[in-house]
């Protein structure tokens, strides 16, 4: 346990339990934090500063939100699909590297109020880590009638 703000509080990336990691550094980039928001802010006891850092890392998705945006309530997406992916970068072009996770409704309601978050979605079987998660909308309020326009101001996303 930390007990006060002058103990040293070292940073790491690239790592899972019980497995070599990498200390990670002041900087932008992939294994950095950023000046200021060093990982001592995590225990400082003040939650006007921050820790903050860049890397990527395998997560489980649990559930997700998304909030509408300013205007037109027909571009908000009613039904979506989300997939995982453990694949590198060059693979996540093919649909095969993908695992469905979740295909129904966006949470978002037909009479949602704009600039609010729809009710979260739960995913219910999921129990695997992804490096890599993609969001698709696969149906908007519209039906697909008139402009094929899709449009949502926020994606929040809950796991582990």
């Amino acid at each position: 346990l930390t007990t006060n703000s002058t103990e040293t509080v070292y940073a790491l990336w690239n790592t899972t339990a019980c497995s070599d990691s990498s200390l990670a550094s002041n900087g932008t980039g992939i294994g950095k934090y950023y000046s200021g928001e060093g990982p001592g802010n995590a225990f400082d006891r003040n939650t006007n500063t921050k820790y903050t850092n860049s890397g990527a890392c395998a997560s489980m998705l649990v559930a997700f939100r998304l909030a509408t945006a300013n205007s037109y309530p027909q571009r908000d997406p009613l039904m979506i699909t989300i997939e995982g992916s453990n694949s590198n970068s060059t693979e996540l072009t093919r649909g095969s590297s993908w695992t469905l996770l979740y295909n129904g409704s966006s949470g978002i309601s037909t009479t949602q109020t704009r600039l609010t978050y729809g009710s979260t979605q739960w995913l219910p079987t999921n129990s695997t880590w992804y490096a890599s998660y993609r969001f698709l909308v696969n149906l908007a309020m519209n039906n697909g009638v008139s402009i094929p326009t899709i449009q949502y101001s926020e994606v929040e996303l809950f796991g582990y």
